[in-house]
């Protein structure tokens, strides 16, 4: 029993004894086709954390909720933030009011040029202070960087995190991956573009596939490569981490 509940918990393990057991990777006039393990995976794939230490205020999504790009995910308390940036958009203001000053006064010749050049480094200065201020609260969010789904949060509102600290997985449901390690002997008539089959274990159906990609480094150890390649047909029930059997007619 224990070792079945640890096939489960590590699917890339069942890919592996898929390739060395021979029951799960029969080859040949003996299996009917040549098979292997496969697992289901999202290329795009993102732990998001925090820059700098805050305190979080709202996360509106829960786990398995769906959002679009650019969507809110985490949202921080920027009081200081924002006050910052009012008083570096006053300076600013100060700064270009005393430019046109000097400006008007240099007409006069009541002004020298360099008064005039001082007062126009302060508002380069000012501007260069709204900019860095932007920036900081810019931070006081997190967006979504792509369509997809929550799929682990570790941190909750009200919570004050650290620098660098994650805060949520997320991925792209929409876009799923077969990933499968084959043995290196196959490359002999597997190529990008090959058609295969695959059977899941969760749902039991069956769906065409096809090889998309090839790994650039086989295992020297194993003389396995991992290949992957999407899904064709009604893929609507499929889930990340959900595996099964490929099968191959070479």
């Amino acid at each position: 029993m224990r070792k079945n509940q640890n096939r489960r918990n590590n699917p890339w393990l069942a890919v592996l004894i898929g390739l060395l057991t021979p029951s799960l990777a029969l080859t040949g006039e003996e299996a009917g086709g040549h098979q292997v393990r496969f697992l289901l995976d999202s290329p795009h794939t993102a732990t998001l954390s925090g820059q700098t230490q805050q305190r979080i205020v709202e996360m509106p999504t829960r786990l398995g909720t769906r959002f679009r790009k650019g969507a809110p995910l985490v949202v921080f308390d920027c009081a200081a933030q924002r006050a910052r940036l009012k008083e570096t958009q006053a300076e600013l203001a100060a700064a270009r009011v005393t430019l046109e000053t000097k400006r008007a006064l240099a007409k006069l010749n009541s002004a020298g040029q360099m008064e005039l050049s001082q007062a126009a480094v302060q508002v380069q200065r000012g501007e260069a202070l709204v900019e860095g201020a932007n920036v900081e609260i810019a931070r006081c969010q997190i967006n979504a960087p792509f369509d997809g789904r929550v799929v682990e949060l570790r941190a909750r509102p009200h919570e004050t995190i650290k620098p660098g600290e994650p805060l949520l997985t997320i991925l792209n449901d929409g876009q799923l991956e077969i990933e499968m390690v084959i043995p290196s002997a196959w490359l002999a008539w597997l190529k990008s573009g090959t058609p295969f089959t695959i059977t899941v274990d969760e749902t039991g159906k069956t769906l065409p596939a096809r090889v998309e990609s090839l790994n650039a480094r086989i295992d020297p150890v194993s003389h396995t490569i991992k290949v992957a390649g999407p899904a064709d047909g009604e893929t609507g029930e499929l889930v990340a981490g959900m595996s099964g059997m490929a099968r191959f007619s070479p």
